[in-house]
Protein backbone atom coordinates (compact mmCIF):
# COMPACT_ATOMS: atom_id res chain seq x y z
CA UNK A 1 0.00 0.00 0.00
CA UNK A 2 1.51 3.16 -1.02
CA UNK A 3 0.55 5.87 1.83
CA UNK A 4 1.78 9.99 2.38
CA UNK A 5 4.41 11.14 4.08
CA UNK A 6 2.99 11.77 7.66
CA UNK A 7 4.60 15.60 7.17
CA UNK A 8 1.93 16.20 4.40
CA UNK A 9 -0.95 15.78 6.36
CA UNK A 10 1.01 17.52 9.74
CA UNK A 11 1.43 20.57 7.24
CA UNK A 12 -1.97 20.55 6.09
CA UNK A 13 -3.48 21.21 9.89
CA UNK A 14 -0.76 23.28 10.89
CA UNK A 15 -2.64 25.45 8.20
CA UNK A 16 -5.99 24.96 9.84
CA UNK A 17 -4.03 25.82 13.29
CA UNK A 18 -2.31 28.35 12.42
CA UNK A 19 -5.14 30.41 10.77
CA UNK A 20 -7.71 29.40 13.60
CA UNK A 21 -10.00 27.91 11.48
CA UNK A 22 -12.92 26.01 13.54
CA UNK A 23 -12.94 22.21 12.29
CA UNK A 24 -13.18 19.02 13.88
CA UNK A 25 -11.74 15.86 12.50
CA UNK A 26 -14.54 13.51 11.56
CA UNK A 27 -12.76 10.16 11.09
CA UNK A 28 -9.31 8.37 11.65
CA UNK A 29 -10.69 5.18 10.87
CA UNK A 30 -7.98 2.00 11.78
CA UNK A 31 -5.86 5.10 13.30
CA UNK A 32 -4.53 6.03 9.55
CA UNK A 33 -3.84 9.52 10.64
CA UNK A 34 -1.37 10.80 10.26
CA UNK A 35 1.46 7.67 9.36
CA UNK A 36 -0.71 5.21 7.34
CA UNK A 37 -3.22 7.02 4.87
CA UNK A 38 -3.68 4.85 1.95
CA UNK A 39 -3.15 7.26 -1.66
CA UNK A 40 -6.73 6.17 -2.24
CA UNK A 41 -8.19 7.82 0.68
CA UNK A 42 -8.88 11.46 2.23
CA UNK A 43 -9.25 13.27 4.66
CA UNK A 44 -12.67 14.22 6.47
CA UNK A 45 -13.36 17.23 8.45
CA UNK A 46 -16.44 19.42 9.49
CA UNK A 47 -15.56 23.31 9.20
CA UNK A 48 -17.83 26.04 10.75
CA UNK A 49 -20.07 27.64 7.44
CA UNK A 50 -18.77 31.07 9.25
CA UNK A 51 -14.75 30.09 8.63
CA UNK A 52 -15.64 28.40 4.41
CA UNK A 53 -14.09 31.69 3.28
CA UNK A 54 -11.26 31.88 5.48
CA UNK A 55 -9.98 28.25 5.44
CA UNK A 56 -10.42 28.79 1.41
CA UNK A 57 -8.07 31.47 1.50
CA UNK A 58 -5.53 29.90 3.64
CA UNK A 59 -5.29 26.72 1.71
CA UNK A 60 -5.20 28.58 -1.55
CA UNK A 61 -2.08 30.61 -0.07
CA UNK A 62 -0.92 27.29 0.64
CA UNK A 63 -1.03 26.11 -2.20
CA UNK A 64 -3.71 24.01 -2.54
CA UNK A 65 -6.06 23.77 -4.85
CA UNK A 66 -10.17 23.86 -4.45
CA UNK A 67 -11.42 21.11 -6.92
CA UNK A 68 -14.83 19.50 -8.06
CA UNK A 69 -15.91 17.35 -5.15
CA UNK A 70 -16.75 13.71 -6.24
CA UNK A 71 -20.49 14.00 -5.26
CA UNK A 72 -20.72 16.92 -6.79
CA UNK A 73 -23.72 16.08 -8.89
CA UNK A 74 -25.73 14.96 -5.99
CA UNK A 75 -28.35 16.64 -5.08
CA UNK A 76 -28.27 18.87 -1.55
CA UNK A 77 -31.53 19.03 0.77
CA UNK A 78 -32.90 21.52 3.19
CA UNK A 79 -30.34 24.06 1.96
CA UNK A 80 -27.68 22.04 3.22
CA UNK A 81 -24.10 23.91 2.44
CA UNK A 82 -22.31 21.77 -0.92
CA UNK A 83 -19.37 20.37 0.40
CA UNK A 84 -15.83 21.18 -1.16
CA UNK A 85 -12.80 19.20 -1.96
CA UNK A 86 -9.39 20.68 -2.04
CA UNK A 87 -6.06 19.07 -3.33
CA UNK A 88 -2.17 19.19 -3.17
CA UNK A 89 0.37 16.95 -4.84
CA UNK A 90 -2.57 13.99 -4.59
CA UNK A 91 -3.73 14.52 -0.75
CA UNK A 92 -7.26 15.55 -1.18
CA UNK A 93 -9.38 17.17 1.42
CA UNK A 94 -13.29 16.47 2.17
CA UNK A 95 -15.04 19.06 4.09
CA UNK A 96 -18.77 18.99 5.37
CA UNK A 97 -20.00 22.49 7.04
CA UNK A 98 -23.00 20.07 8.44
CA UNK A 99 -23.01 16.80 9.22
CA UNK A 100 -24.94 14.77 6.37
CA UNK A 101 -25.96 11.80 5.43
CA UNK A 102 -27.36 9.79 2.38
CA UNK A 103 -31.07 9.33 1.70
CA UNK A 104 -31.73 5.72 1.57
CA UNK A 105 -33.43 5.67 -1.59
CA UNK A 106 -32.90 8.46 -3.70
CA UNK A 107 -29.32 9.67 -2.38
CA UNK A 108 -29.16 12.97 -1.63
CA UNK A 109 -27.49 14.49 0.82
CA UNK A 110 -29.10 15.78 3.99
CA UNK A 111 -28.31 17.19 7.31
CA UNK A 112 -28.56 15.76 10.42
CA UNK A 113 -31.18 17.57 13.15
CA UNK A 114 -30.28 20.71 14.26
CA UNK A 115 -29.72 19.93 17.33
CA UNK A 116 -26.95 17.44 16.54
CA UNK A 117 -25.28 20.23 14.09
CA UNK A 118 -25.09 22.50 17.12
CA UNK A 119 -24.56 20.24 20.01
CA UNK A 120 -21.24 18.44 17.73
CA UNK A 121 -19.43 22.31 18.25
CA UNK A 122 -19.96 22.59 22.24
CA UNK A 123 -19.43 19.31 23.00
CA UNK A 124 -16.43 18.73 20.65
CA UNK A 125 -13.27 16.83 22.58
CA UNK A 126 -10.14 18.61 22.31
CA UNK A 127 -7.33 16.56 21.99
CA UNK A 128 -3.70 17.36 22.79
CA UNK A 129 0.58 16.11 20.72
CA UNK A 130 -1.51 15.49 17.66
CA UNK A 131 -1.30 17.45 14.72
CA UNK A 132 -5.45 17.93 14.54
CA UNK A 133 -6.92 20.12 17.53
CA UNK A 134 -10.67 18.69 17.75
CA UNK A 135 -12.77 15.38 17.46
CA UNK A 136 -16.61 14.86 17.49
CA UNK A 137 -17.96 13.71 21.33
CA UNK A 138 -18.32 9.71 21.72
CA UNK A 139 -21.95 10.28 21.28
CA UNK A 140 -21.72 12.07 18.11
CA UNK A 141 -19.56 10.25 16.46
CA UNK A 142 -21.17 7.29 16.98
CA UNK A 143 -24.03 8.97 15.23
CA UNK A 144 -21.96 9.62 12.34
CA UNK A 145 -20.56 6.39 12.48
CA UNK A 146 -24.07 4.18 12.60
CA UNK A 147 -25.25 6.97 9.52
CA UNK A 148 -22.29 6.50 7.72
CA UNK A 149 -22.77 3.34 7.57
CA UNK A 150 -26.61 2.52 7.15
CA UNK A 151 -27.48 5.41 4.80
CA UNK A 152 -24.10 5.87 2.26
CA UNK A 153 -21.96 2.63 2.89
CA UNK A 154 -25.03 0.77 3.31
CA UNK A 155 -22.30 -1.90 5.60
CA UNK A 156 -20.26 -2.21 8.33
CA UNK A 157 -16.53 -2.54 7.51
CA UNK A 158 -13.87 -3.88 10.10
CA UNK A 159 -12.57 -0.75 10.83
CA UNK A 160 -16.14 1.12 11.51
CA UNK A 161 -17.04 -2.02 14.09
CA UNK A 162 -13.38 -1.77 15.54
CA UNK A 163 -14.01 2.29 16.56
CA UNK A 164 -17.75 1.76 17.37
CA UNK A 165 -16.37 -0.39 19.78
CA UNK A 166 -14.36 1.27 21.37
CA UNK A 167 -16.03 4.37 21.91
CA UNK A 168 -19.70 2.96 22.45
CA UNK A 169 -18.63 1.98 26.22
CA UNK A 170 -17.34 4.98 26.51
CA UNK A 171 -20.74 6.78 25.67
CA UNK A 172 -23.07 8.30 27.78
CA UNK A 173 -26.20 6.40 26.72
CA UNK A 174 -29.05 8.49 27.88
CA UNK A 175 -27.45 11.35 25.37
CA UNK A 176 -26.63 8.73 22.44
CA UNK A 177 -29.98 7.67 22.70
CA UNK A 178 -31.63 11.07 22.25
CA UNK A 179 -29.04 11.94 19.22
CA UNK A 180 -29.92 8.80 17.32
CA UNK A 181 -34.16 9.20 18.35
CA UNK A 182 -33.61 12.41 16.05
CA UNK A 183 -32.36 10.21 13.42
CA UNK A 184 -34.22 6.46 13.63
CA UNK A 185 -37.12 7.64 15.97
CA UNK A 186 -38.60 4.20 17.46
CA UNK A 187 -35.97 2.05 16.08
CA UNK A 188 -33.37 3.41 18.56
CA UNK A 189 -33.80 1.13 21.03
CA UNK A 190 -32.92 -1.72 18.69
CA UNK A 191 -30.66 -0.53 17.11
CA UNK A 192 -28.67 0.21 20.26
CA UNK A 193 -29.18 -3.31 21.29
CA UNK A 194 -27.60 -4.32 17.82
CA UNK A 195 -24.58 -2.33 18.55
CA UNK A 196 -24.80 -3.46 22.26
CA UNK A 197 -24.27 -7.18 21.10
CA UNK A 198 -21.80 -5.91 18.53
CA UNK A 199 -24.46 -7.61 15.91
CA UNK A 200 -23.73 -4.91 13.02
CA UNK A 201 -24.16 -7.40 10.39
CA UNK A 202 -27.97 -7.75 10.86
CA UNK A 203 -28.38 -3.43 11.69
CA UNK A 204 -29.05 -2.33 7.78
CA UNK A 205 -32.22 -5.52 7.34
CA UNK A 206 -33.30 -5.03 10.24
CA UNK A 207 -33.86 -1.20 9.78
CA UNK A 208 -35.14 -1.44 6.58
CA UNK A 209 -37.54 -3.50 7.54
CA UNK A 210 -38.82 -1.97 10.80
CA UNK A 211 -42.50 -1.10 10.50
CA UNK A 212 -43.11 -0.44 14.27
CA UNK A 213 -43.11 3.74 13.34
Amino acid sequence: MIKFDSQEIISFFNVLNENNISYILLRNIDNELPNNLSKKKDIDIIVRIEDKYKLENALLTNNWDKIRHPYSKVPYLYSMNPCDFYNLDGLHIDIVYELPCRSLITRQWIPLDQKIQDDLWEYKIEVFNLPWRYLLSSEIEIVHLLTRCIFDKKFFNSGYVLRLNEIYPLSNKEILSKYLDLVFFKFTKTLLKLVEKREYDAISNKYLTFKDY
